[in-house]
């Protein structure tokens, strides 16, 4: 009994091979162009170092890794070919850091909604993930979602 609560405990929201996904969140409002959603989640990477090579949605033109990064104007956003996952590791995609950016998407979004997306990394791993519509965590709520 010990055992199955202890797997459950460590189980991810979606998981393929050594890499598990939890917490995927699609923003409701758009940000970053019309159509432009942005996304949050966390990577889960229990085996050896991993990129996350692409991600892909039926519902939108595109989907983009990018990259918040701090200048002395502001913020500079970044297109990324890829993201880095060291070894035994785990990487949380936040808007003030690495975040996906669903470009184009097509439909309304409705708080609740659950967006299918396929994630592929270059070991050839593939998770398919359902985001799930919502608002973006406060400062004071991050570590909740």
């Amino acid at each position: 009994m010990l055992f199955a609560g202890l797997a459950a405990a460590l189980a991810h929201d979606f998981q393929a091979g050594s890499i598990g996904i939890d917490q995927a969140l699609l923003e409701a409002a758009e940000a970053g162009g019309p159509g432009t959603h942005l996304a949050s989640l966390r990577i889960v990477n229990d085996g050896p170092a991993d990129k996350l090579v692409s991600v892909s949605c039926a519902r939108a033109q595109a989907v983009e890794i990018r990259r918040a990064v701090p200048t002395d104007a502001g913020t500079s956003i970044r297109t990324q070919a890829w993201l880095g996952i060291s070894a035994k590791s785990r990487v949380e995609l936040t808007r003030d850091g690495y975040y996906l950016a669903f470009v184009g998407l097509k439909g309304g979004l409705s708080a609740g909604d659950r967006i299918a997306a396929t994630l592929r990394f270059s070991s050839g791993t593939v998770v398919p993930v359902e985001f799930v519509v919502g608002e973006p965590p406060t400062d004071g709520q991050a570590g909740e979602r």
